[in-house]
């Protein structure tokens, strides 16, 4: 409908009934180019280190001098502090020591583990027998996001 047209359409229309037709909140919705941001997430943490979100790279070109390829990334659900270690491959056994440490210096000098949940994708450095075994350990709940 173009603007010639929709101005003869809603001539006849009241003012009360044309702010009704012009603003109802699915045209506002249908009409926005993008949805508004939430203020806050509604399962945020409150308490440091007791969720932590991780991934990592893919292959980074050049290397280091040390042979690093790879980053993993954990990020604090409270503070967003995010802790980095770099790694010499993506496998199994090296991400688990990688994360081991990270979760032992978030607890200070105790050596207690308060991380309670622990959020990855699906990919195959987190889904494995060695980084299952020490979130098992932990007592710490695995949550995986869609792939």
């Amino acid at each position: 409908m173009g603007p010639a047209r929709f101005h003869r359409a809603t001539e006849s229309l009241t003012e009360k009934d044309l702010a009704l037709f012009t603003s109802c909140p699915a045209c506002r919705t249908g009409n926005s180019k993008k949805q508004p941001v939430p203020g806050s997430a509604a399962t945020r943490s409150t308490l440091f280190a007791f969720r932590l979100h991780t991934d990592t790279t893919g292959v980074i070109r050049p290397s280091t001098p040390s042979g690093y390829n790879r980053v993993l990334f954990v990020v604090d659900d409270v503070s967003r502090w995010i802790f980095v270690r770099l790694l010499k491959s993506a496998s199994k056994v090296e991400v688990a020591a990688a994360l081991l440490s990270i979760l032992l210096e978030d607890a200070g000098d105790a050596r207690v583990l308060r991380t309670q949940v622990f959020r990855s994708d699906n990919d195959t450095e987190f889904i494995n027998s060695a980084v299952t075994s020490l979130l098992v350990e932990a007592g710490i709940r695995h949550e995986k996001s869609c792939p």
